[in-house]
């Protein structure tokens, strides 16, 4: 008995998954690097590159201040950090 699966196909090699979910066009001598200049990503947006334009002055001072263990002299928190690590529900009644 002849399984079905070969009927259907004319040799061994094409009942082989490989070959009935490949394309026709195998990708066997390309190049990775050409693949990948050619790739395209759905996700990055052009505003991602975007070098341009005023820098935020008050982030940069700031990140200065922490990249350099400094006291940072900018706005100060309207609210102050409470001493308990655990924050605490206030019920209005």
């Amino acid at each position: 008995m002849v399984p079905q699966l070969l009927l259907c196909c004319q040799s061994l090699n094409e009942c082989l998954i490989a070959y009935r979910t490949r394309s026709k066009w195998p990708l066997n001598n390309v190049s990775l690097g050409l693949l990948e200049a050619e790739l395209k990503a759905p996700d990055i947006t052009a505003d991602m590159y975007d070098q341009g334009g005023q820098d935020d002055v008050y982030w940069q001072n700031w990140m200065n201040a922490l990249m350099n263990d400094l006291e940072y002299e900018g706005e100060t928190l309207a609210v102050p950090i409470s001493e308990d690590p655990i924050p605490r529900m206030v019920i209005a009644s």
